[in-house]
């Protein structure tokens, strides 16, 4: 049953808070209003999505990211008893004052049958597997701008949410590795980890890639998003140094699945052709 719950004034001042993706905090904050007494609800994804976001069709294949980011940042804690998922606000009583409270009916996650369910874990296997599978197929498709240092062998790990659809999963992790061999070869940072905004992030552009830009598959897309940022010399940090005499300008991942640089990038705004040339000053009429 729904309940009516209080926000405190600090709360967007709240430094844990501001660690939190907007998306996260919203969660957050829906999720007072379902919790009983003692901070505790059920935690099915699909159950959750359907409650708190009844209107946003892709809410059920994001919210187990953004549940993963409230656990990661110690927001909440879920936890699984004899099958059952179920979660508690951590220090719930000091988000809420409540007067002549119910006890819970769910069991606490300190009971002795609780399993604490951890959200990250090392797919070096699947990279591994991955990797291999890839190193016998042309790779070309990252290369427009031959630069002069080798390229750097992948990590040997990179973490992603524990729980997601294998599609998906496989989906991701052929991503980061696409970027990583991309940012090898020219001296960007690496992604090590698959946040689960960076998994948000990811999963939204594919969705833009197959509503907005006609992609069937979304690596296809991604595959074209990366030869266009591999073919810019902007954005593979080639450009001179600035006026100013600090470094060029180099693109890392999370800039690259930001929605508005994405956009960008599809649309050939960084195309070396298309750079924005310097103006001459204009002469003053005489």
């Amino acid at each position: 049953m729904a309940r009516i719950r209080s926000i405190k004034p600090e709360f967007p001042q709240s430094e844990s808070i501001g660690k939190l993706t907007r998306e996260s905090r919203l969660l957050f904050l829906q999720l007072f209003t379902l919790v009983d007494d003692e901070g505790r609800t059920r935690a099915a994804s699909r159950m959750l999505a359907s409650l708190l976001y009844p209107y946003d069709d892709d809410a059920r294949m994001l919210i187990d990211g953004w549940l993963g980011e409230l656990s990661e940042n110690r927001m909440i804690t879920i936890y699984e008893i004899d099958g059952s998922t179920y979660l508690e606000i951590n220090n719930w009583l000091k988000h809420q004052k409540i007067d002549h409270p119910t006890k819970s009916k769910i069991p606490s996650p300190e009971s002795d049958f609780a399993k604490i369910r951890e959200f990250s874990r090392s797919l070096a296997p699947d990279l591994d597997r991955i990797g291999r599978d890839r190193s016998s197929t042309d790779a070309s498709h990252l290369s427009s701008v031959e630069p002069s240092a080798a390229p750097d062998p992948l990590p040997e790990k990179l973490k992603i949410s524990r729980k997601a659809d294998p599609a998906v999963l496989e989906m991701i992790v052929e991503v980061g590795l696409m970027w990583n061999e991309l940012a090898g070869r020219f001296g960007l940072p690496k992604v090590e980890q698959v946040t689960p905004a960076r998994r948000s992030s990811l999963l939204a552009r594919s969705r833009e890639l197959t509503a907005s830009h006609d992609f069937t598959d979304p690596l296809e897309g991604f595959r074209v998003l990366f030869e266009k940022v591999s073919a810019s010399r902007f954005l593979t940090g080639q450009s001179p140094p600035r006026k100013d005499g600090g470094p060029p300008f180099r693109a890392s991942f999370d800039w690259i699945i930001k929605q508005s640089n994405f956009q960008k990038i599809m649309e050939g705004n960084y195309e070396n052709s298309n750079r924005p040339q310097t103006l001459s000053r204009v002469q003053p009429l005489r």
